[in-house]
């Protein structure tokens, strides 16, 4: 009498512990994956407020070509409180949110209702504001201030020059879901305590007056 062979096979928990290793590992994968598309999606914002930075502080640069004196230069300036050029921190200290002022113009648009930083409107990497609707402000996440001062080059004399102005810009955005640009800004962004928690780039040169007057 032949003895059958004994079929050999997975037992059910064997099968339930295979299923639990596949699942780990392809949550992981995917979790790999959203980590990614957030990554790249972040490292491209950061890339286009940095131009928008640089933008900002060219166009600025072209215009102080034209700067013949002190109020040509002030002119340049938006006025918020009667306070056209901040005071140059002391050292070891920053500008402070009560320095910053909302960018009025950038490649030709309208960025900010007024020099107010509550006023800033949102606008693209491509520097269209979110006022213009459709495809063209699709994308519309940054806002973009500054703060300029007038600078002292020498430091014996307590007088700040009036050919020489540090200009600072600032491009926030939401911190919340980078690539995302529905999420992108959330309430009360406008306050101290929470516009400097946004993603942030600064860009700064100094500027000086190219004519005598």
């Amino acid at each position: 009498m032949r003895m059958l062979a004994k079929r050999q096979g997975f037992t059910l928990i064997e099968i339930m512990m295979a299923m639990v290793v596949v699942s780990v590992g392809l949550f992981s994968l995917v979790h790999m994956q959203v980590v990614g598309v957030r990554g790249s999606s972040l490292a491209k914002e950061r890339n286009e407020a940095s131009q928008i930075a640089r933008g900002v502080m060219e166009e600025m640069r072209i215009r102080s070509l034209a700067w013949v004196d002190l109020p040509t230069m002030k002119s340049d300036f938006e006025v918020v409180s009667g306070n056209m050029l901040t005071a140059i921190p002391a050292v070891g200290s920053e500008f402070g949110f009560s320095d910053l002022r909302s960018v009025m113009k950038y490649h030709g648009y309208n960025i900010a209702a007024s020099a107010d930083v509550k006023d800033a409107l949102r606008i693209t990497g491509a520097g269209v504001p979110e006022t213009v609707g459709g495809l063209a402000a699709a994308g519309a996440i940054y806002r973009v201030h500054y703060v300029a001062a007038r600078m002292r080059l020498d430091p014996t004399v307590a007088m700040a020059s009036d050919t020489a102005v540090f200009l600072k810009v600032y491009v926030t955005w939401s911190n919340k879901d980078p690539g995302h640009g529905e999420a992108h800004d959330w309430g009360k962004w406008d306050q101290a305590t929470t516009f400097w928690k946004r993603h942030l780039v600064t860009a700064s040169t100094i500027l000086m007056r190219q004519k005598k007057s």
